[in-house]
């Protein structure tokens, strides 16, 4: 990509804007680091709304560092637009440069890997006070809470496996949901 792109917008409401450039190949925040996109590795793209405030991120790494765009926000205006815009043009970027690149929409695992572990302890709690009550265990509180301990830690800990397969798109397909789900549909022509 040989294009000069700039994007000007506020990570967060009460923060100052930063200008974001794709340029050859590279993305880059002014006055921050830059990365080039036919070498990144790993990426994750994040859109959520809670509450009123919507909040979308993309992480990209390279192997060695890790770039985050992201905005939060009330899901409107030109500080949206303009970061939808900017990931667009990385996607455009990532399709020719890094083509065989999957995008993972689920996160970068921190929070599904916390609740294996708790699901885990859970399953050994659970086995613990079902065995010190084998004997007595359907007449007993402490067998009982291990049984359901055991079924609701073996539940999340099938659900949040960390080696299972994640939810990954090229980013043909996330260029795609931009522009399917924005209600700025003039957001997805840059």
């Amino acid at each position: 990509m040989n294009g000069f792109i700039e994007f000007e917008f506020r990570p967060e409401p009460a923060v100052r804007s930063y200008i974001w450039t794709v340029r050859d190949g590279h993305v880059m925040r002014r006055g921050g680091s830059a990365m080039r996109l036919s070498e990144v590795k790993r990426a994750n793209w994040i859109d959520i709304s809670y509450r009123g405030t919507r909040s979308a991120w993309l992480e990209l790494s390279d192997g060695r560092n890790t770039m985050k765009i992201a905005c939060t926000d009330q899901g409107q205006g030109s500080d949206r637009i303009s970061f939808l815009r900017l990931v667009m043009a990385v996607m455009r970027a990532l399709d020719t440069d890094a083509p065989e690149l999957l995008i993972s929409t689920d996160g970068n695992g921190v929070i599904e890997r916390a609740l294996f572990g708790l699901s885990c302890l859970g399953l050994g709690l659970g086995a613990a006070l079902i065995g010190f009550n084998f004997g007595s265990l359907i007449q007993s509180v402490p067998g009982l809470s291990g049984i359901l301990l055991l079924i609701v830690s073996a539940i999340v800990a099938m659900k949040y496996q960390p080696w299972r397969p994640k939810n990954a798109v090229s980013p043909s397909e996330i260029l795609s949901k931009i522009g399917q789900s924005s209600v700025f549909p003039d957001a997805v022509d840059a």
